[in-house]
């Protein structure tokens, strides 16, 4: 069975709760897939962006199959999404589905702020 994490149109540190709540309530038991829907998406801040991933991590390590996660149906959010780096990260916590744009790697940007991994503190 696959249960449904609905990601806020606008998300940032405002509608986290929102989102957490949508995941608390999707659970499910071990072996039950997570659908993060965000479809509906019309703007995401860097906060909600790690937080869709921090959230796609942990569903993961719950075991059973990676979670699933809708791209955004606006061309212009997932192309931001895209150039932020957000689905070079996803792609491995999540299967995606939808139209993501194939991007060559950003150089440095002004008015862009990356999504990091961050995999080690030194």
């Amino acid at each position: 069975m696959t249960r449904l994490v609905e990601v806020p149109a606008s998300f940032d540190d405002r509608s986290f709760d929102q989102f957490a709540a949508s995941y608390a309530q999707a659970g499910g038991a071990d072996g039950e897939r997570l659908l993060f829907d965000a479809h509906a998406a019309e703007w995401a801040s860097p906060y909600g962006l790690v937080g869709l991933l921090a959230a796609g991590e942990a569903a993961q390590r719950r075991g059973g199959e990676r979670p699933l996660l809708t791209a955004p149906a606006n061309p212009d959010v997932v192309s931001y999404w895209s150039r932020a780096g957000f689905f070079r990260e996803a792609g491995d916590l999540f299967e995606v589905h939808g139209k993501v744009p194939k991007m060559k790697p950003v150089t440095e940007s002004d008015v862009l702020l990356p999504v990091t991994a961050v995999r080690a503190a030194s």
